[in-house]
């Protein structure tokens, strides 16, 4: 009985490690929504995030039709390691877009401002950080 017992406790770990990992509320990349998004921004708001867990860089994007999304780029330390320094006005995104927090919200993978072209994931969505 307590073999039983015990194969099933080890059947079912998986299962609730899925769970509770599933609820966590966190997206993550995801290359099958990668979009390009357009638009402007007038600033780049560092605060703690949730999705990279640490102080990160964000952007609200303005596209053409009027909505504004929230563009996550990558942590503070990394883009001032690697010199990234956007400034206010056009830009295009390539990027995974979610839902966070009951809103909608892109993951950035490149970012191009100008002849720039910055690299912050991989193909598959993975940082560089």
């Amino acid at each position: 009985m307590k073999k039983l017992i015990l194969a099933l406790l080890l059947l079912s770990l998986p299962v609730l490690c899925a769970a509770q990992n599933k609820g966590n509320g966190v997206p993550k990349y995801d290359p099958a929504t990668e979009a390009t998004f357009t638009g402007t921004f007038t600033e780049i708001q560092d605060f703690n995030c949730p999705i990279t867990g640490t102080l990160g860089s964000h952007l609200a994007l303005k596209q053409a039709d009027g909505t504004t999304i929230e563009v996550h780029l990558a942590p503070v330390k990394f883009m001032k390691q690697y010199e990234i320094a956007l400034t206010p006005g056009p830009i295009k995104i390539v990027g995974s877009k979610v839902t966070f927090e009951d809103a909608p919200a892109v993951l950035a993978r490149q970012v191009f401002q100008g002849d720039n072209m910055y690299a912050l994931r991989d193909e598959k969505g993975k940082p560089y950080w």
